[in-house]
């Protein structure tokens, strides 16, 4: 009797080992799907975030055209105020951006009149285009993002 109550216990947990080894089998496909469907949305993000960027960028580009229209007032008033601030960091600008470093060009004028419509950044503590990203009425006007934050956005906290 005990040996017959042994038999259908090991037949009872066999049945349940089988079972949970087809439940594991279903999950691991899920799983599987799951990153497939995870890789594919990844890849879609990236396409559409490197396409807005493409488009900022385009937008951006506008900015340093903007100093040959304003004029040598604008450009040398903006230059002052860029070299003063510690936002702007000029070693590390050069040491960043080995194409400038390399033509001889002065950091603060290259980034003004190339470097932000670029897409570059003044210093690893101010990121350009992320500025124009929470401040578009900047991009619209097209401003220099440094010169913006300098000028008023610092005062908005809008970094």
């Amino acid at each position: 009797n005990e040996l017959l109550s042994a038999l259908r216990r090991v037949d009872g947990l066999s049945q349940s080992l089988k079972e949970r080894h087809h439940e594991l089998a279903r999950l691991a496909t899920v799983h599987i799907t799951a990153r497939t469907e995870l890789k594919d949305c990844e890849a879609k993000l990236k396409e559409k975030t490197d396409a807005a960027r493409f488009d900022l960028l385009a937008c951006i580009a506008d900015i340093g055209r903007q100093y040959r229209l304003l004029g040598r007032f604008t450009f040398f008033r903006d230059r002052k105020i860029l070299k003063s601030s510690i936002l702007f960091d000029e070693s590390w600008y050069l040491s960043e951006y080995t194409d400038v470093r390399d033509a001889g060009l002065a950091p603060v004028s290259h980034y003004l009149l190339n470097g932000c419509g670029e897409g570059r950044d003044p210093s690893k503590e101010f990121q350009s285009v992320q500025y124009y990203q929470k401040n578009r009425d900047v991009l619209s006007k097209k401003m220099n993002a440094l010169v913006h934050y300098v000028r008023i956005g610092q005062f908005e906290d809008d970094r």
